[in-house]
Protein backbone atom coordinates (compact mmCIF):
# COMPACT_ATOMS: atom_id res chain seq x y z
CA UNK A 1 0.00 0.00 0.00
CA UNK A 2 1.45 3.52 -0.68
CA UNK A 3 2.01 5.95 1.91
CA UNK A 4 -0.85 8.46 0.87
CA UNK A 5 -1.92 12.36 2.62
CA UNK A 6 -5.71 13.42 1.83
CA UNK A 7 -7.00 16.52 2.47
CA UNK A 8 -8.16 18.31 5.87
CA UNK A 9 -11.57 18.58 6.80
CA UNK A 10 -10.07 21.79 8.35
CA UNK A 11 -7.60 24.14 7.32
CA UNK A 12 -6.80 25.46 10.75
CA UNK A 13 -5.78 21.72 11.86
CA UNK A 14 -4.34 20.08 9.45
CA UNK A 15 -3.81 16.26 10.67
CA UNK A 16 -0.68 13.87 10.42
CA UNK A 17 -0.90 13.39 6.79
CA UNK A 18 -3.30 15.76 5.79
CA UNK A 19 -2.78 19.30 3.69
CA UNK A 20 -4.77 21.94 3.74
CA UNK A 21 -4.68 25.36 1.76
CA UNK A 22 -6.58 28.57 2.99
CA UNK A 23 -5.93 32.30 3.94
CA UNK A 24 -4.41 31.10 7.11
CA UNK A 25 -3.61 27.28 8.06
CA UNK A 26 -1.97 25.49 11.16
CA UNK A 27 -0.72 21.94 12.02
CA UNK A 28 -2.14 19.96 14.86
CA UNK A 29 1.06 19.20 17.14
CA UNK A 30 4.57 18.24 15.79
CA UNK A 31 6.31 15.09 17.08
CA UNK A 32 8.76 14.06 14.99
CA UNK A 33 6.48 15.17 11.41
CA UNK A 34 7.55 17.71 8.71
CA UNK A 35 5.57 20.52 7.45
CA UNK A 36 5.68 21.92 4.33
CA UNK A 37 4.27 25.08 3.34
CA UNK A 38 3.76 27.35 0.18
CA UNK A 39 2.18 30.34 -0.60
CA UNK A 40 0.86 31.42 -3.75
CA UNK A 41 -1.37 34.82 -3.39
CA UNK A 42 -2.58 35.14 -0.19
CA UNK A 43 -3.39 31.38 0.19
CA UNK A 44 -0.79 29.28 1.59
CA UNK A 45 -1.03 25.32 1.60
CA UNK A 46 0.49 22.94 4.19
CA UNK A 47 1.36 19.41 3.96
CA UNK A 48 1.66 17.41 7.11
CA UNK A 49 4.10 15.07 6.96
CA UNK A 50 5.02 11.67 8.82
CA UNK A 51 7.95 9.37 8.93
CA UNK A 52 5.42 6.22 8.58
CA UNK A 53 2.16 5.93 7.73
CA UNK A 54 -0.99 4.03 9.77
CA UNK A 55 0.37 0.85 7.54
CA UNK A 56 3.96 1.13 8.57
CA UNK A 57 4.44 2.57 4.87
CA UNK A 58 7.70 4.59 5.40
CA UNK A 59 7.92 8.19 3.74
CA UNK A 60 9.74 7.46 0.53
CA UNK A 61 10.60 9.41 -2.90
CA UNK A 62 7.37 8.55 -4.55
CA UNK A 63 6.18 10.59 -2.01
CA UNK A 64 8.00 13.68 -2.21
CA UNK A 65 7.21 13.49 -5.85
CA UNK A 66 3.27 13.84 -4.33
CA UNK A 67 4.23 16.77 -2.48
CA UNK A 68 6.87 18.44 -5.18
CA UNK A 69 3.57 18.41 -7.27
CA UNK A 70 1.00 19.80 -4.47
CA UNK A 71 3.27 22.53 -4.24
CA UNK A 72 4.11 23.42 -7.60
CA UNK A 73 3.17 26.85 -8.53
CA UNK A 74 3.77 28.18 -5.40
CA UNK A 75 5.78 31.36 -5.12
CA UNK A 76 7.29 30.48 -1.94
CA UNK A 77 8.10 27.80 0.17
CA UNK A 78 9.25 26.48 4.17
CA UNK A 79 10.08 23.88 5.62
CA UNK A 80 8.78 23.49 9.24
CA UNK A 81 8.72 21.08 11.96
CA UNK A 82 11.90 18.92 12.60
CA UNK A 83 13.73 20.01 9.74
CA UNK A 84 17.20 18.53 10.88
CA UNK A 85 15.59 14.81 11.31
CA UNK A 86 14.31 14.94 8.03
CA UNK A 87 17.35 16.02 6.39
CA UNK A 88 19.20 13.58 7.63
CA UNK A 89 16.77 10.28 7.53
CA UNK A 90 15.42 11.41 4.10
CA UNK A 91 18.37 13.20 2.15
CA UNK A 92 16.93 12.02 -1.16
CA UNK A 93 13.47 12.46 -0.45
CA UNK A 94 14.53 16.25 0.87
CA UNK A 95 16.32 16.92 -2.17
CA UNK A 96 13.13 16.07 -4.21
CA UNK A 97 10.83 18.57 -2.52
CA UNK A 98 13.34 21.31 -2.34
CA UNK A 99 13.56 21.04 -5.91
CA UNK A 100 10.56 22.96 -6.91
CA UNK A 101 11.04 24.62 -9.57
CA UNK A 102 10.91 28.48 -10.12
CA UNK A 103 10.25 28.80 -6.39
CA UNK A 104 11.77 31.05 -3.39
CA UNK A 105 12.52 28.67 -1.19
CA UNK A 106 12.49 30.44 2.49
CA UNK A 107 13.91 28.17 5.04
CA UNK A 108 18.02 27.58 5.14
CA UNK A 109 18.77 23.63 4.40
CA UNK A 110 21.39 23.17 7.46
Amino acid sequence: MAYNFRQAENAMIIKEMEYGTGERIQFSPFSSCLGVVGRTGTNVTGIHLVEYDREGVRFNEEMATAVKTKLNGCAEWIFMGFVDDWLRIFPNEMKIIESIPNQKKLSKRS
